[in-house]
């Protein structure tokens, strides 16, 4: 298994990590859907976190044996374009694949 350099969560603060903990507990129907076809190894035995936070973002599913991020688009993702093109910059320059 690969590890970013820099630990799990690339260095997101506290308040991050617990922002993404309450998000977990609170999916939306379309998180929750997909989320019951990636957890406990269901594709392919990739292991999948559940908004995971690396530096300033949480990502809605992150496998970190192949670097794969999936994010869903919805209501909780009120963001701009500048947003999410940052974010993806960001991930890319990890080699983080969207």
């Amino acid at each position: 298994m690969r590890y970013l350099k820099g630990g799990m969560n690339q260095g997101a603060k506290s308040n991050l990590i617990l922002k993404a903990n309450l998000v977990r507990k609170n999916l939306t129907k379309q998180e929750k859907l997909l989320w019951d076809k990636l957890k406990n190894k269901q594709l392919n035995g990739l292991k999948f976190r559940n908004q995971h936070p690396i530096y300033i973002y949480i990502l809605d599913f992150y496998c970190a044996s192949h670097l794969l991020s999936i994010e869903l688009d919805g209501e909780s993702h009120k963001y701009t374009i500048e947003y999410d093109r940052e974010r993806t910059e960001y991930l890319m320059n990890l080699g983080i694949k969207e």
